[in-house]
């Protein structure tokens, strides 16, 4: 939509407003209309804190910057540095 974002801002953004140690935002392509959607992906164990979403976001981020989708997924790996491998997932 034009927006400039910053993917690393949301996340620190999210991390903080639910209290978690890791997340993360992915811009994934969509086949149809050739348009993208952040989508946040968070680990498992964590799900129970992502109730009313929306609510708790809205109120922090810019309706552009709010991930559209969650995704919980088992475990993130990590890089030497101890930040999330964005170059290791390849999320569809």
């Amino acid at each position: 939509m034009g927006h400039r974002i910053e993917l690393e801002e949301i996340e620190n953004m999210i991390i903080e407003i639910f209290n978690i140690k890791d997340c993360l935002i992915k811009l994934i392509k969509k086949t149809t209309y050739l348009k993208q959607e952040l989508t946040l992906f968070v680990l498992k164990k964590e799900k129970n804190k992502f109730i009313n979403f929306y609510d708790k976001v809205e109120k922090k981020l810019p309706t552009y910057a709010i991930p559209k989708k969650i995704k919980f997924i088992d475990d993130f790996k990590y890089n030497i540095n101890g930040k999330v491998d964005r170059n290791f997932y390849s999320f569809k």
